[in-house]
């Protein structure tokens, strides 16, 4: 009587007519191979999103498969010769709808990685950048330069390129510029 061998799934390699004993000395079961031909369905791509995430305390659904340099995650869509689209707003799509024209999705918990789509809002490029903790935002809040003259009303000149300057400030820098540029010459 020969030891019972089975294969993954259980059937008994033993038997003449499921088991196969390849070149190299191992068993190959008959029925798994044919169990194995053909096309696999792919999972869908929900389901391929969902298996990529790891829930944590805060409601975040972290993504935890391939990330992008700046942290957002990626995901490839439309099959092995698809596209790598942004994971937050491939979930946003499939549990909310499509974005907006014109419109980005803000993660409203400062957290790239996340994908959960109760955390992702559309809204304006400007209100992004301006909910950041970037240059643009931290600048936008400011209401005093850095000398403490206010930033408003007679005081305050917009460059052509959009930053804002303190007129006293730089009246006092220009007032500098030229006791310098007279006391060379």
């Amino acid at each position: 009587m020969s030891i019972p061998r089975l294969c993954q799934r259980g059937h008994d390699l033993n038997d003449p007519a499921v088991g196969v004993v390849r070149t190299d000395g191992r068993v190959r079961c008959r029925l798994c191979k044919r169990l194995n031909y053909g096309p696999h369905p792919r999972p869908s791509t929900l389901d391929r999103l969902l298996a990529k995430v790891d829930v944590d305390v805060t409601g975040c659904w972290n993504w935890t498969a391939s990330k992008q340099a700046g942290g957002y995650g990626q995901i490839r869509v439309g099959g092995r010769d698809g596209r790598y689209a942004l994971a937050h707003r491939v979930s946003y799509e499939l549990h909310v709808g499509p974005i907006p024209d014109g419109l980005q999705l803000d993660h409203l918990c400062r957290n790239r990685a996340c994908v959960n789509p109760e955390h992702l809002e559309p809204v304006t490029c400007r209100e992004n950048i301006l909910r950041g903790v970037g240059f643009a935002a931290t600048n936008a809040v400011k209401t005093h330069c850095p000398a403490g003259h206010p930033l408003d009303g007679a005081n305050l000149y917009v460059c052509p390129r959009g930053t804002r300057k303190c007129r006293a400030c730089r009246a006092e820098a220009s007032r500098r510029y030229l006791q310098r540029k007279r006391a060379a010459a």
